[in-house]
């Protein structure tokens, strides 16, 4: 067992970047619910929920069409970055942007939901 937890561990701390263009319009949100503090999801707290993890999609929005995805990390805005304080400064004054990713914490999520062993409740 404590092989695999290792690999959570290793697999949720490495980071995985994307980079991916969205087109909206001006006012118009993500579609999505985000984490405003770091989550400590394991008793050593050797995984941490970031902040600006992508905590749920709503179903046709922007962020489902452009493949965003649960446990993604919201990291950067036109090379600016990004927090909850921020976020919706953004969405109010671009149309067209750059946006960096990390999806490191996508499986650990996924599986916490799935298992019923998360709830986020916004």
């Amino acid at each position: 067992m404590d092989l695999i937890y290792e690999g959570i561990v290793n697999r949720a701390n490495t980071n995985i970047y994307k980079e991916i263009i969205i087109k909206k319009e001006l006012d118009e949100k993500l579609g999505i619910d985000f984490n405003t503090e770091s989550l400590k999801i394991t008793d050593d707290n050797r995984i941490i929920f970031p902040k600006m993890m992508v905590m749920s999609i709503k179903p046709n929005g922007i962020a489902e069409k452009h493949g965003l995805r649960l446990g993604t990390q919201i990291l950067k805005i036109d090379n600016d970055d990004v927090t909850p304080e921020n976020y919706n400064d953004f969405m109010k004054t671009k149309h067209i942007f750059k946006i960096l990713l990390n999806d490191s914490y996508c499986e650990v999520y996924q599986t916490l939901l799935r298992e019923n062993k998360f709830n986020f409740i916004r």
